[in-house]
């Protein structure tokens, strides 16, 4: 068997002049017998092939001929050609051609041209792909895509950012970022259909009473609700029945354009444009709802993170320090080594940023009206306004008034912000600033380890001279799904009073458990605590659990169990009120004495749809055993009908004109009882 030199491939037929393989020259094998001296050495046959019909990489006779390969243009391969390399002591080498003799060169096997390199060829069919260029072009391939992975990774990682423009990034995602979202998510408005049907019984001993509770039966109670979150209309219909005779039936209509009330009792039916309602209620009042109206949850995300711009943008190299250091965390329980960035704003800062935020709230639409929601008349009265926008003006020419005085104290407050980042980690968020003695920490705290599971908490704390605040949150998921979270809340104030909430909830796939603590101390009581407890197991679907409540006083006034909650509910049923289907009690004491228990009931109705039963026991002294109320759901689209009437237009018109009609819709209503009533006594 014959090898190729260059590649090692086996060469089956040992007249081929090329390697099958890489295209290196072969070197033809003779034996002794075959070896002929090169003068000696026979002319070439007259009937050789012309060039063009010769095969292209093998020449079966003669045997003898060896193709030129001093030619480096002639020999492509994937590596740069090289010097032809001697040959084997054991291979007699061809001997140097005569003058007279006749040029090989024009031999067929040699006549072809230069072959183009294996890597812009297709293989023969047949003849094995050239695996070494491969190798080496699928090597490359993968070596720059790393290399532009590796350079891109460190781009959005921000390897080659500024600190400051780190320590803004860390922000916006941490803060501002996650807040847009939250408030663009308001955006999506659900549509709600369906008819309820209310009714009422109670449990009676006697006759008298049994006689009350079937007339009771008979009074009803009908709602119908429709509203469309994608078109902005909506329907309200009301109707109220009792033995069989409609009572009063009306309905409220809404449109983005347009309200409406519609009481077929009366036939009556009216409608007035957005408008014009707004302006009935003050030229503030439409700014204040037209900005409600106008703005979506985007737009929201959009202000927030405006307004987080605004405060970064005074975050610049002079006020931003960034330190590689260990940071301590959850109480010392870890030390990790992270990149610190804190951020101390000087007073000229804190002016500018102040000056740019004052600016920016002046003309802020949706500021203003959170503001002027807050608003009463009687209090602007009181303070001498005419209206929230002049309130709101004022307040914002004092604050510019003052803005010197103001960039000071915050100055001498000692502000700082800081943020620790390891590895793309953020481990630590800290804000703190004093004031007049006191010191007031804001700080999050979270790490996620490598075997799985997650550390987070907050922590807010506020010391004063002879006061204190301590607030904090731990949340702790582990590698197996479970889950511990907790809160803790103590307030020490003067003359020894004290408050504190203690919350731990332990979760996993199984079920839950809570436990809550509230306790306080005043000069009045003593010491005081509540204590609720609350155990749940799941077991797919299906949810138990119990919730108790117990008072203590060190003095004994009114110590002892005063409720316990019990719940069997289906997870996997819902109706359309979006309540699982099952039963809730609750039983409440009095220091420990049972005084009322209530059931609550969601199951399916006798004709479709959901009841929702709410039934009061042992309220004896009323003279039932219980009372019951259903609230029964069709949990199908309601089958309200707009209004086909042309309504009375109301838009326009002045608010005396208004008072003068709604006197005469409660006259017509008033008529319409008193015939009722007559009615019913004659019964």
């Amino acid at each position: 068997m014959k090898y190729c030199t260059n590649c090692g491939e086996s060469v089956v037929n040992s007249g081929d002049a090329f390697c099958a393989n890489c295209r290196h020259a072969l070197q033809t094998e003779k034996t002794p017998t075959e070896h002929t001296p090169a003068a000696e050495a026979p002319e070439p046959e007259s009937t050789a092939a012309p060039a063009d019909t010769a095969e292209p990489v093998a020449v079966p006779e003669p045997p003898q001929l060896t193709p030129i390969t001093t030619d480096a243009t002639a020999l492509h391969t994937d590596e740069p050609a090289e010097e032809p390399a001697a040959a084997p002591a054991s291979e007699p080498q061809p001997a140097p051609e005569a003058e007279s003799a006749p040029e090989p060169q024009t031999a067929a096997p040699v006549a072809e041209p230069a072959p183009m390199p294996e890597f812009m060829t297709e293989p023969e069919e047949g003849e094995p792909a050239p695996k070494r260029n491969r190798i080496l072009i699928i090597g490359g391939a993968v070596g720059a895509f790393a290399l532009i992975a590796a350079l891109v990774t460190l781009f959005v990682s921000g390897a080659f950012a500024s600190p400051v423009d780190r320590f803004q990034e860390i922000q916006r995602r941490a803060i501002f970022e996650p807040l847009a979202e939250a408030f663009t998510a308001v955006d999506e408005q659900d549509s709600f259909s369906t008819d309820l049907t209310i009714t009422a019984a109670i449990g009676a001993d006697d006759f008298m009473m049994a006689m009350i509770s079937s007339a009771l039966e008979q009074f009803v109670i009908e709602i119908g609700m429709d509203f469309d979150g994608e078109s902005g209309e909506s329907m309200l219909g009301v109707n109220f029945s009792a033995f069989g005779e409609e009572f009063i039936s009306a309905a409220f209509t809404a449109t983005e354009e347009a309200v409406g009330l519609y009481i077929p009792t009366l036939d009556h039916h009216y409608s007035m444009d957005l408008q014009s309602l707004l302006e009935l209620m003050g030229d503030d009042f439409v700014e204040v709802m037209e900005t409600q109206m106008n703005w979506t949850g985007t737009e929201y995300g959009e202000l927030i993170q405006r307004y987080g711009d605004i405060i970064l943008s005074a975050v610049h190299s002079d006020n931003l320090e960034a330190v590689r250091e260990p940071v301590s965390l959850f109480d010392g329980r870890e030390e990790i080594n992270a990149m610190v960035y804190t951020f101390t704003p000087s007073e000229a800062d804190l002016y500018d940023l102040l000056a740019a935020l004052i600016q920016e709230v002046r003309y802020d639409d949706v500021i203003f009206t959170f503001f002027a929601q807050q608003q009463n008349e009687w209090m602007l009265d009181w303070l001498g306004y005419d209206s929230p926008r002049d309130y709101w003006d004022s307040l914002l020419d004092d604050a510019e008034d003052e803005l010197e005085e103001l960039a000071a104290e915050m100055a001498r407050a000692n502000f700082t912000w800081r943020s620790a980042l390891a590895g793309t980690q953020l481990v630590l968020q800290e804000i703190s600033f004093e004031e007049d003695g006191a010191e007031f920490v804001l700080r999050y705290e979270g790490f996620a380890a490598r075997g799985g599971g997650r550390t987070d908490w907050v922590t807010i704390t506020f010391d004063y001279s002879d006061a204190g605040l301590f607030i904090r949150y731990e949340g702790v998921a582990d590698s197996d799904g479970g889950r511990t979270d907790s809160f803790t809340l103590d307030l020490d104030g003067d003359l020894n009073d004290s408050f504190s909430i203690q919350y731990e909830s332990i979760s996993d796939d199984d079920g839950r458990t809570d436990a809550l603590t509230i306790q306080w101390h005043d000069w009045w009581s003593g010491e005081n605590t509540l204590s609720l407890s609350h155990d749940a197991t799941r077991d797919g679907d299906s949810l138990h659990g119990t919730l108790s409540g117990f008072l203590r006083n060190d003095r004994a006034m009114g110590s002892g169990e005063f409720a316990l909650i019990s719940y069997d509910m289906d997870l996997g049923t819902k109706s359309i009120l979006g309540i699982p289907y099952g039963i809730y009690e609750l039983e409440v004491f009095d220091s420990g004495t049972p005084l009322f228990q209530l059931s609550f009931a969601v199951s399916e109705g006798r004709d479709g749809g959901t009841d929702h039963v709410l039934s009061i026991y042992g309220v004896e002294d009323m003279g039932v055993s219980s009372v019951s109320i259903n609230i029964h759901s069709t949990d199908e689209p309601s089958a309200l009908q707009w209004p086909t009437q042309n309504p009375v237009d109301l838009s326009g018109r002045s608010q005396r004109e208004l008072e003068d009609l709604l006197e005469d819709i409660l006259f017509d209503l008033e008529r319409h009882f008193g015939s009722l009533m007559d009615a019913f006594s004659l019964f």
